[in-house]
C-alpha cells in the first residue's frame, strides 16, 4: 500500500504505524502487516507532531517529539545542548487508543537520526546509559566549514542534553550531512 507524505514508520504488533503529516491534517495511520489494509487513523501524541519519530520497543510503541516549538530546521542547526525531547507511549490500542507522556524509559536507549529511530537496552551494551535518547544533529555552524555533525545524549531523568564524542569522519562536507546510526549483528 502506498502512503503519501510519511516521514516515520514503525512495525509493532504485526502492524505498520506511520505518521502522515499533511497541511490539512496530522495523524498516525495503522496498516495490517499481513493483509496490507489500512485499519484506522489515530491522533498524533501532540497537536504539533512536526519533528517526530515512531519507535517499536518490547514494551510498546513510542512516539518521540522535540520539546516546545522546535522545527526540523532549528534541530539541524541548533546547538546540541539546547535539544530536548518528549516521549509518549501508545496505550489501549485498538479499543480506546491514546498517547501517554512518559517521564522515563528505564533501561531503554533510543537512537535518532534525521529520519529514523530505534531502541536498544542499555544493559546489553557496556558504556551506554539507559533512560536516554542519543541523536545526531548538525550542531553549530562553523565559518567556511559548514555544519559540524554532533552526537547528543538527552537524559530523560535530568532533562539535560550533553555532547557525546563523535568520530571525526562525520565530516563537514555537504554530502556527509546525512549521518545515520548502524548496529552490528549481535550474534
Amino acid at each position: 500500500m502506498r502512503v503519501p507524505s510519511i516521514n516515520t514508520v514503525a512495525l509493532y504488533d504485526h502492524k505498520f504505524f506511520f505518521a502522515e503529516l499533511g497541511h490539512q491534517y496530522k495523524r498516525v495511520g495503522v496498516i495490517d502487516e499481513t493483509i496490507g489494509v489500512l485499519l484506522s487513523y489515530l491522533p498524533p501524541p501532540r497537536e504539533y507532531f512536526d519533528h517526530r519519530y515512531l519507535i517499536a520497543t518490547d514494551d510498546g510503541l513510542l512516539a518521540v517529539e522535540m520539546k516546545d516549538d522546535m522545527t526540523i530546521l532549528s534541530y539541524l542547526v541548533k546547538d546540541v545542548i539546547e535539544c530536548q525531547f518528549e516521549v509518549f507511549r501508545l496505550e489501549n490500542y485498538p479499543q480506546n487508543p491514546h498517547w501517554t507522556k512518559l517521564s522515563g524509559i528505564g533501561d531503554l536507549m533510543l537512537f535518532l537520526d534525521q529520519q529514523n529511530g530505534f531502541s536498544l537496552k542499555a544493559s546489553d551494551f557496556g558504556g551506554f546509559k539507559g533512560n536516554c535518547i542519543y541523536f545526531i544533529t548538525s550542531g553549530s555552524k562553523f565559518p567556511k566549514k559548514g555544519y559540524e555533525h554532533v552526537i547528543g545524549r538527552f537524559d530523560l531523568e535530568s532533562n539535560r542534553t550533553e555532547r557525546v564524542p563523535a568520530p571525526a569522519w562525520l565530516g563537514l562536507r555537504k554530502w556527509e550531512r546525512r549521518a545515520a546510526w548502524f548496529i552490528p549483528t549481535l550474534n
